[in-house]
């Protein structure tokens, strides 16, 4: 039906697509709006896939927000390699001081380590010094014990000796006891008489 010589249909698709092209700008402005600004590049194909659809509308000049778009995502852009290249350094910077610290720990524990291994040769060469003061000693124990021995069975024979020294004493002392009578009886003895 046309009134006024404008079609109905035209003038409803005209609503209809300026209506499409406001909930599609909406959309993108609520988007771009909710997006942190560390990740704005990230939402750069889904509003490219909006204007897209914003074009098949003829009726429409989006040029304006075309440029705006373009200079949104260009800047973002920058600022993406600025911060990336921020984020590098300090990358960089965090791993220059992690390898510092990690090459100082290293450091210390070598140290802990050359001290340990001084430590274990220092008880080694005593344990070597105490195992042949230890022989040392053992020999030195077999010796005495050796010359015990020998003592006790000197005085073994000694005490034996001795024994014998009173049996033997006993019957020298009885025998010169004999003698002696003998030699008086000799000495009274007057055959001649």
């Amino acid at each position: 039906m046309e009134i006024f010589g404008i079609d109905d249909d035209e003038e409803s698709q005209d609503s209809q697509a300026s209506s499409t092209k406001l909930n599609s700008y909406t959309s993108v402005a609520m988007k771009i709006s909710s997006t942190p600004l560390d990740s704005i590049s990230s939402i750069h194909n889904e509003v490219q896939v909006v204007l897209t659809s914003m074009r098949s509308f003829d009726k429409f000049d989006i040029s304006h927000l075309e440029e705006r778009l373009k200079m949104l995502f260009d800047r973002a852009a920058v600022y993406d390699t600025a911060r990336s290249a921020s984020l590098n350094e300090a990358s960089k910077e965090i791993l220059a001081r992690q390898m510092k610290e990690a090459k100082d720990r290293l450091h210390e524990t070598r140290i802990k380590e050359s001290k340990a291994k001084e430590e274990l040769n220092n008880l080694e060469e005593r344990k070597r010094n105490l195992l042949a003061l230890l022989d040392q000693q053992q020999q030195i124990l077999q010796n005495v014990q050796v010359e015990v021995r020998e003592i006790e069975e000197e005085i073994i024979a000694l005490e034996n000796t001795l024994s014998l020294s009173n049996e033997v004493a006993e019957n020298l002392s009885t025998a010169m006891e004999q003698v002696e009578v003998a030699k008086e009886e000799l000495e009274n003895l007057k055959p001649f008489v």
